[in-house]
């Protein structure tokens, strides 16, 4: 199955542009798209299939928020320029999680209340921060990795047969 697309093609070039198109009203809640789309995945997939996420930005976001859900059933969550508070105790999922070193929309102390909760619920984590001046710029040079668990480097390649 492909990408869920949460703005229908539009994408932000701006941070002004993109703060419009998060604010924007929308007729079915984003949380209600992503669940549907991942029933299509796991109907397409068959049952005993494992389900892991991947997010940019406001996408790395959801990404967190779906694993944190029970409901959703979410084995690993890899994020991008994002961060998520809350509660992390009914997670199964492994985190993947990538950092600028400067980034208007993550806060550091949002970061790091992401970090402790997923620590405090003894969920795998590994983050990598990359150098680049802003989210979104060129890396020049390779990330620095912080690792929190041996399960989290094989997420993504597991399969069921």
């Amino acid at each position: 199955m492909g990408l869920t697309d949460l703005f229908a093609g539009e994408v932000a070039t701006t941070e002004e542009a993109a703060r419009r198109l998060r604010g924007r009203r929308r007729s079915t809640p984003m949380y209600r798209e992503l669940g549907r789309d991942l029933d299509t995945l796991r109907g397409m997939a068959g049952s005993g299939v494992r389900v892991g996420v991947v997010g940019f930005s406001m996408g790395g976001h959801w990404a967190v928020w779906l694993s944190q859900r029970p409901g959703y059933e979410i084995s690993a969550a890899a994020l991008y320029y994002a961060a998520r508070a809350g509660s992390f105790d009914h997670s199964r999922s492994s985190y993947l999680a990538h950092f600028a070193e400067r980034d208007p929309w993550v806060r550091a102390d949002a970061r790091r209340g992401m970090q402790e909760s997923i620590a405090r619920a003894s969920r795998p984590y590994a983050s990598f921060d990359y150098p680049a001046p802003v989210t979104g710029s060129p890396n020049r040079r390779a990330p620095t990795p912080t690792t929190r668990g041996p399960r989290v480097w094989r997420f993504g390649v597991q399969r069921t047969s």
